[in-house]
């Protein structure tokens, strides 16, 4: 790595710990969106100063761009956000299988197991997801492909395999967050933090945890 790379992960680190620590639940601001997006923006380019392929730099620069959307806090940007982020899962699913997948080796019970918790959990918030209906079951397929491939990945890549089970933890409450979307305060108050830890470090693993394989 070079002193590029420290720095932009320095500042992805910074911009993250100041959006989770006051910036999240605050009002909708242009301090708000730089630090939520600036977490991502410089993940991306730590990523491409380190090497990491051209399929993962686009889903970070793509994630940068949800990101931006989302944080809006409007039903369209939400929707939005959706859309571009299952456009995200999917590259770095393909990242994954490109670069790092070796077979599924043991791991049915896992897969089958998270298939059958993902499909009941979503018939559960079924009811309550009313416009967000259309982009949950391939987005939900899209986090289920991450988790597999990553699961099928060589013994060596630990830390993207961590990665992948934050994403989908992240992803488990993301549901929870569109059934209570601007109904309750408190409960977003305490799920925003874990979501946005679990995705944002979700992302950093899958990065690390991909160094310096890709091409």
């Amino acid at each position: 790595m070079t002193a590029i790379s420290y720095l932009f992960a320095i500042l992805s680190v910074a911009c993250s710990a100041a959006y989770v620590g006051y910036f999240q639940m605050a009002p909708v601001s242009r301090a708000r969106l730089a630090t939520k997006t600036g977490a991502t923006a410089c993940l991306a380019i730590f990523a491409f100063t380190i090497g990491s392929s051209f399929i993962l730099v686009t889903a970070l620069a793509l994630a940068t761009v949800a990101d931006a959307m989302k944080a809006s806090r409007s039903e369209h940007g939400y929707v939005g956000s959706m859309g571009i982020f299952l456009f995200v899962n999917l590259l770095i699913a393909l990242d994954i299988y490109v670069y790092h997948w070796v077979g599924f080796q043991a791991i049915f019970v896992q897969v089958a197991a998270l298939v059958g918790i993902c499909a009941g959990y979503t018939i559960l918030i079924w009811p309550y997801l009313g416009a967000h209906r259309k982009i949950v079951l391939p987005y939900t397929v899209s986090v289920l492909l991450i988790f597999i491939l990553a699961m099928g990945s060589s013994m060596d890549a630990a830390m993207l395999k961590v990665g992948a089970v934050l994403i989908v933890i992240c992803n488990g409450l993301l549901g929870i967050e569109m059934m209570m979307f601007n109904r309750s305060y408190m409960i977003l108050r305490m799920l925003g933090p874990v979501i946005w830890l679990s995705y944002y470090f979700g992302l950093v693993l899958v990065v690390l945890g991909t160094f310096p394989v890709n091409g």
